[in-house]
């Protein structure tokens, strides 16, 4: 079967639509002709999709005598997971894949590399079953260094934040919030604000609901470290998407105090401390009566978050563990 046959009779997914034109990329010139005139020992490959680039510049090596580069790949969660909940059509078939075909392309694409890190044991588990002649290590995401904690104009002027663009997940889980939540803490006086791109996809979209809290919504900032330093607690109420929660890592990272659903920790269900530095809460009763118990409380840092994140999604955590996959792959 001719290639565009292929394509048109709907047989890659979405997944591998989107790799293969993200993997004919332009690779700069002089960084290609530094390869060819040196060598590279390894091509570390910040996430799927750029596996095309990764294996151009392995063939670029290869090419001029020099033995080809290991290729490390960090999977940034199960991107099959990605497509097929969050129900991405395929531009072709403009259905929904497959979820197996999904898998079966995320492999390929993974089979590739040499070693693969991922950021959850449950991923680590998900990949060794597709790809179990691979190497997996297991590497936690990390933060924003420039986001701080300080709080430089005195008291909080936010009790409850949250930061999101406006995505399927982000758009489903504040629905529940403002439909679900929100009436269960009428009259508490609390300061909650959503904000970012998501807010203009409400005022665009659902103004309804836009008009009915218009006092918790914020668009765009300019200075998201000044929200959060403004701010005494965050919300992650994740109720659909997929993969680890970066907001909930920031939070833990600047101190903040956490109110989180348990989709929005099941990526770190496995941390050690992560149910002392965190309030899960399931449902949207259990969700408002912790915010509520949080509001009651003085406004001081979460300790608890502050060293589980020291601990195990610091920065300096990344580096080193990363560092010794480094040495591992590269024997």
């Amino acid at each position: 079967m001719a290639y565009w046959d292929w394509i048109l009779a709907g047989r890659d997914t979405v997944m591998a639509i989107e790799s293969r034109y993200a993997g004919r990329s332009r690779i700069d010139a002089g960084l290609l002709a530094r390869i060819r005139a040196r060598g590279v020992a390894l091509v570390h490959v910040n996430h799927a999709f750029n596996m095309g680039a990764a294996q151009r510049i392995a063939k670029a090596a290869e090419s001029a005598g020099f033995p080809r580069p290991k290729i490390l790949l960090e999977t940034h969660d199960i991107q099959a997971h990605r497509y097929g909940h969050g129900r991405l059509p395929n531009p072709i078939t403009r259905q929904v894949d497959d979820l197996d075909r999904l898998y079966r392309d995320e492999a390929k694409i993974g089979a590739e590399a040499d070693a693969l890190v991922h950021i959850s044991e449950d991923d680590v588990e998900h990949f060794r079953k597709l790809l179990p002649d691979r190497r997996h290590f297991l590497n936690r995401p990390t933060s924003r260094n420039h986001l701080k904690a300080t709080r430089p104009n005195g008291a909080a002027t936010i009790d409850f934040l949250f930061v999101g663009n406006a995505h399927a997940g982000n758009i489903k889980s504040i629905q529940w919030f403002t439909s679900e939540v929100l009436p269960r803490l009428s009259g508490q006086g609390l300061r909650i604000r959503i904000v970012g791109s998501i807010a203009t996809w409400f005022r665009q979209h659902q103004p309804s609901v836009f008009e009915a809290h218009r006092e918790i919504w914020l668009e765009e900032q300019p200075d998201l470290a000044e929200i959060y330093a403004s701010s005494r607690a965050v919300i992650v109420p994740t109720t659909a998407g997929t993969g680890a929660s970066i907001k909930l890592v920031e939070a833990l990272a600047m101190g903040k105090h956490v109110v989180a659903t348990p989709m929005a920790v099941s990526a770190f269900a496995r941390v050690p401390g992560i149910e002392g530095a965190v309030r899960i809460a399931e449902g949207a009763d259990e969700f408002a009566r912790e915010m509520k118990a949080l509001a009651s409380l003085p406004d001081v840092p979460n300790e608890r978050g502050l060293a589980l994140y020291a601990s195990h999604f610091s920065n300096e955590c990344y580096q080193r563990t990363l560092a010794g996959i480094l040495r591992e792959v590269l024997g």
